[in-house]
């Protein structure tokens, strides 16, 4: 008999989270247990994205009726009552908190397991006081409620400990079930960006949604000064940023203002980002904070040459410490340049790029997951 088990999350936008519960929900499906999708949100951009790959006849997906964290713990406590899979992984701190309170109400025997992709303390640094210490108390009570919490870096782990007081060694430590054969299959596609194309310049790139967290405003600058520094080392680079968000206004003032409008091109989100990935001769993670970047796993594991900044928490267990690829300060725009036309002047063997991120094979991933879940371990 096929075990069941449920994954609570949020599909609002087109992010490396709801990736990642996909990779997941069909790698569980695919080791043989039965799964629930039960969305607290569900965009339209997500839902075209992303539940077209997800929907079988093992995996049953649930809209949740109360749109937010809090107003669905109602619909939570009735799921668990009357459904009681062996186990519920959540994803993301305040859907944690829900579950945790929808448990208790329940009194269910269904184990709860956290998942958290992200380094709190940065994310809701500069947030007004009230808010960070409302965020950390809701954090403390639901960590000590649950069965288990799953972090996707040592980095989030250890952010964790300091926020719940709870000790490390009781989170588990699992990479990301980022490589997937779909992955090849999308990178091998055809690139339609005639830069990519025609490939007449080394091309940069950059992914992420254009906010503060991923600051591409560092990238910016630093392919500006890249320019500077060329000189006659050949063609010069052009740089594409895919992604879409609210900072776009701004970034698009500073290229301009830069003068540079014929070298940057920002083509918006776009559903096959690989094809992108494996022509391009550089990628840039320019964040100012992560989790465990997805995009910088993919793009190693296409053997694409990668700088990233030393940013909390993911790149450093990525890179390892540097060895695979060279680390920047973040908010560094002249480093990052120099350190951009060191790695395109002298780029590292496809084959060591792609064995550093063996860990983060879906299938690998997703057997550890299922050990945590099931109690296994």
């Amino acid at each position: 008999m096929r075990q069941r088990i449920a994954v609570l999350a949020s599909f609002s936008g087109t992010s490396g989270v709801e990736r990642m519960v996909t990779n997941l929900v069909t790698g569980f499906e695919r080791q043989g247990l039965d799964v629930e999708l039960l969305l607290i949100r569900l965009t339209k951009k997500a839902e075209r994205e992303y539940l077209k790959d997800i929907s079988t006849k093992n995996i049953r997906i649930t809209r949740l009726k109360g749109g937010h964290n809090l107003t669905i713990i109602p619909e939570l406590v009735y799921f668990l009552r009357n459904n009681a899979p062996e186990a519920m992984l959540v994803v993301k701190d305040r859907a944690i908190f829900a579950a945790s309170i929808a448990s208790l109400i329940a009194g269910s025997s269904t184990r709860i397991i956290g998942r958290l992709g992200t380094t709190v303390s940065e994310a809701i640094h500069g947030k007004p006081i009230i808010n960070r210490l409302t965020r950390k108390a809701m954090m403390r009570f639901s960590y000590r409620v649950i069965d288990s919490a799953i972090c996707v870096s040592k980095g989030v782990a250890h952010d964790l400990c300091l926020i719940t007081g709870i000790p490390v060694s009781r989170f588990h430590i699992i990479p990301n079930p980022v490589i997937t054969p779909e992955l090849f299959e999308l990178a091998s596609m055809p690139c339609q960006h005639p830069w990519l194309k025609e490939k007449v310049r080394p091309v940069i790139l950059g992914i992420g949604r254009l906010t503060e967290q991923k600051d591409f405003k560092t990238l910016i600058l630093a392919f500006y000064e890249l320019k500077r520094l060329w000189s006659s080392s050949g063609p010069l680079p052009c740089l594409i940023i895919l992604g879409e968000g609210s900072m776009r206004k701004e970034l698009e003032a500073l290229v301009a203002s830069l003068g540079i409008e014929a070298d940057i091109s920002m083509p918006g989100f776009q559903s096959n980002p690989y094809c992108y990935l494996k022509n391009s001769d550089l990628f840039v993670l320019s964040s100012k904070w992560e989790g465990s970047p997805n995009v910088l796993t993919e793009a190693l594991s296409l053997g694409v040459p990668v700088v990233a900044t030393d940013c909390k928490s993911g790149p450093k267990d990525i890179l390892k410490n540097g060895k695979v690829a060279p680390l920047v300060p973040v908010e560094d725009p002249k480093t990052m340049a120099r350190t951009m036309k060191h790695v395109m002047m002298s780029p590292p063997p496809k084959s060591a790029l792609k064995e550093a991120v063996k860990d983060y094979e879906q299938i690998e991933s997703v057997k550890r997951y299922i050990k945590v879940l099931l109690n296994n371990e």
